[in-house]
Formats: structure tokens, C-alpha cells, sequence
């Protein structure tokens, strides 16, 4: 899935269960089943590690994480509010500043000096 892309319901979602020892991630709602990055560079620093690797995850990577039905459709929910919302931003920009129209005097000198 590419940035910017609303997600939609899997109507087949099954929640992460939660077992006993595992990590969990608690982002107000929002529960994710992982180890976060958090533990990682702890632990690269009690060790003395300079470096460690790391990836961005997507949206759409979060899903299979979450730990309620509940936090599944709300997290789609907030999700899908912060792609309308740069979507109602970039129509309201492009409203307040208009493509140029083409300047047809500019091309058409143009077009006469390639041929002259």
C-alpha cells in the first residue's frame, strides 16, 4: 500500500491475541501486540551498540497488530481522517492559487524564433 491511501475494512479481521509476556504498544486506543523500537535502541544502548537498522511500516502493516475489533475500525477511522484531511487541504490550496493560464504570445514567439 503507498503513502496517502485511505484503507478499508477487512470484514474478515481477527484481533492479535494477547498472550501472557507479550509486549504490548498502548497509543491511546490504539493496542498493538509488538516490540517496538523503543526496546530495540534500550537495549542497543545498554550494550554499546552506535547503530541499528530500522524500517518505516506503513499504515496497512499496523492492522494485523491491533488487539481489538475496536481498535481496528477506529484506527482505519482516524487513518482515513488524516487522508481526507491533506486531500481537503491540497483542494483548498489549489483553489487559492490557480495554474497559470498558458501565455499563447510567449509560445508563439517561441515558435518563431526555432523557425526563424
Amino acid at each position: 500500500m503507498g503513502r496517502g491511501k485511505k484503507l478499508e475494512v477487512d470484514k474478515n479481521f481477527r484481533p492479535m491475541p494477547i498472550d501472557e509476556g507479550d509486549e504490548l504498544y498502548v497509543n491511546g486506543i490504539f493496542v498493538f501486540n509488538v516490540i517496538d523500537g523503543n526496546h530495540r535502541l534500550e537495549g542497543a544502548y545498554r550494550y554499546g551498540v552506535e547503530k541499528i537498522s530500522g524500517a518505516r511500516v506503513s499504515a496497512d502493516q499496523h492492522l494485523p497488530f491491533l488487539t481489538s475489533k475496536k481498535a481496528y475500525t477506529s484506527y482505519i477511522d482516524f487513518w482515513n481522517s488524516k487522508i481526507q484531511e491533506r486531500v481537503d487541504e491540497f483542494d483548498a490550496s489549489a483553489e487559492r492559487n490557480p495554474p497559470a493560464a498558458p501565455n499563447n504570445d510567449l509560445r508563439a514567439k517561441i515558435k518563431a524564433r526555432k523557425r526563424g
